[in-house]
């Protein structure tokens, strides 16, 4: 009796993406780099025909957390309010990779403002600070994108 094994090029990926992973840890406090929400196209996972895109995306952002324990001690909250820009260049080739589309991108994240203000308290003292800052974050790079269509199904890979 004779067994054959077939496996779809994206299942092989799949796994290749999970046997490579790091492990996921948790930021201290809840809090994140990334914006809050669900960012990105309606369409994120569907290539664009071959050619350069620039994309340019500006946005608000005003959140505040209320008491909880940070660091072993109380912190009593924190506001903040930024409006920053997403400046994103990405190239989509007509090379194929694996059977998926490959492309890659870079974003340049512009802060126009940022400020906060943070509270930390300790039995009956507490400290309040608070600053507003501007300037360049740090470059996403995305160097490497495949992406699959099957039908109606769209796929994307990143590392």
């Amino acid at each position: 009796m004779k067994c054959e094994v077939r496996v779809h090029p994206l299942t092989a990926v799949t796994i290749l993406a999970m046997l490579l992973s790091k492990n996921t840890l948790a930021a201290e406090g809840g809090a994140s780099g990334y914006l809050q929400g669900t960012y990105n196209d309606f369409a994120v996972a569907m290539a664009s025909p071959p050619g350069y895109y620039l994309r340019n995306d500006l946005f608000y952002y005003d959140a505040t957390v209320g008491a909880r324990p940070l660091g072993g001690q109380i912190d009593l909250g924190a506001t903040q309010q930024v409006w920053g820009n997403l400046l994103k260049f990405a190239y989509v080739s007509d090379i194929e990779i694996l059977g998926g589309t490959y492309g890659a991108a870079i974003v340049l994240p512009i802060v126009l403002d940022a400020s906060a203000t943070g509270s930390l308290g300790i039995g009956a003292a507490s400290v309040e600070r608070e600053g507003d800052t501007s300037g360049i974050g740090d470059v996403f790079l995305q160097p490497f994108q495949i992406y699959w269509t099957q039908g109606n199904q769209h796929f994307a890979f990143t590392p």
